[in-house]
């Protein structure tokens, strides 16, 4: 069997090619990471050519650490794999203490590699992340979710200056003085995002100014405590903010948002949704004062309406507009989106007041990539079909 290819020169050998390094780098070029790693298996030819190509630094290695310390074995395999394609980015399931002394001496010759740690459900001490984290010398990003018996104790003791990135989520110890370990110890951090139900306003006042100035994306999703003061207490020290998510802090007013769009001009991205106390009004100066904005979610913001939208309408850069299950909204809304020719991405999943005839509308939008219709009554199988026949460009989401 001879293999024909748009080269010059005679037919190339298909065992040959089969086993040249440049036949199987074009083959990667059309895999999935999770195909490739499938393929890795073929011979041993492939797996060097593939663990050799430069994607895998993009992925994480994911552990369920529980499992594998039963299989010893394993656990060490999954480290040389980790090495072998220059993965960076470990994260670990179900880790506990008893579990810290066999991953530490099976990952110690590759422990320096890794740049990105995240902590998953795990019920690690805050003793037992200290060890853990002094293991890692070259650590930048940390992510610890749902590790409740973690304490701010734990915070204090563990963190690394080196550390540009920090999300701490679903963990149940998280208050004010959490954010003082954060403030005081990362120098560095350039990103941080906090899920902290006993935050106070207090919190927002701890951050250094050169913490402020260097921050680009802070996420405060759920945080209760938070009201307007402690939204403006930070607006005011942080005008360089690029991204910025309030989600679920439910306190906040129009007010808050007329603090952002006064300070926060350089903002490309700002979440609010679930902010059930914001109205037209905060739309408003969202569309005025915040002119570099790009990004905007709005879900389950229900006292917003068909103003509120038209407001919208007139930004020149926004590319996301997020409206998941706000439920004011109507075809009227649809008709003001028309005159936002920058977006790509639209939701209207669970907005229950539009008809068929207005989402068929959203056709004149053919800069659209992306348009969410989930728990849409109106977009029944046929307008979902008219809206993929003329819209060949946008992937329509249901």
């Amino acid at each position: 069997m001879r293999a024909k290819l748009a080269t010059k020169g005679p037919p190339i050998p298909a065992g040959e090619l089969l086993h040249a390094a440049w036949f199987v780098r074009l083959i990667a070029r059309y895999l999935s990471p999770y195909e490739a790693s499938r393929v890795c298996s073929v011979c041993s030819v492939w797996r060097d050519v593939l663990y050799d190509l430069p994607f895998w630094r993009e992925l994480r290695l994911c552990l369920p650490i529980r499992q594998l310390k039963e299989d010893v074995p394993l656990l060490s395999r999954c480290c040389d794999s980790l090495a072998q394609r220059c993965i960076d980015s470990v994260k670990l399931v179900n880790f506990s203490d008893d579990c810290l002394s066999t991953f530490l001496i099976q990952i110690a010759s590759v422990e320096k590699r890794v740049a990105e740690l995240s902590l998953h459900n795990c019920t690690i001490t805050d003793k037992g992340l200290e060890t853990l984290i002094d293991s890692f010398s070259n650590l930048t990003s940390l992510c610890l979710v749902g590790c409740n018996d973690l304490s701010e104790v734990g915070l204090w003791s563990s963190l690394s200056p080196k550390l540009t990135n920090l999300t701490v989520t679903d963990c149940i110890n998280v208050s004010d003085e959490s954010v003082a370990a954060i403030t005081q110890l990362l120098p560095n951090l350039t990103c941080l995002e906090l899920q902290g139900y006993h935050v106070t306003d207090n919190a927002m006042t701890l951050f250094s100014s050169k913490q402020a100035a260097a921050i680009a994306k802070l996420t405060l999703n759920s945080c209760w405590e938070l009201t307007n003061q402690g939204v403006l207490n930070l607006a005011s020290s942080m005008p360089h903010l690029q991204e910025l998510s309030l989600s679920g802090c439910s306190k906040i007013t129009d007010d808050a948002v007329d603090c952002i769009t006064e300070h926060m001009k350089q903002l490309r991205s700002l979440d609010l949704s679930w902010c059930q106390k914001l109205t037209d009004v905060s739309l408003e100066c969202i569309a005025c004062d915040l002119g570099l904005l790009e990004r905007l979610q709005l879900d389950r913001c229900t006292t917003i309406s068909d103003i509120g939208v038209g407001y919208l309408s007139t930004m020149p850069r926004l590319r996301v507009l997020c409206l998941r299950w706000c439920s004011s909204l109507s075809d009227t809304s649809l008709r003001h989106i028309l005159n936002i020719r920058t977006l790509s991405f639209l939701s209207i999943a669970g907005v229950s007041r539009m008809t068929g005839d207005g989402l068929c509308n959203l056709i004149r939008l053919q800069q659209l990539h992306n348009l969410e219709v989930t728990n849409c009554p109106a977009a029944t199988c046929q307008v979902r079909g008219f809206l993929s026949m003329n819209m060949p460009q946008c992937r329509v989401i249901h």
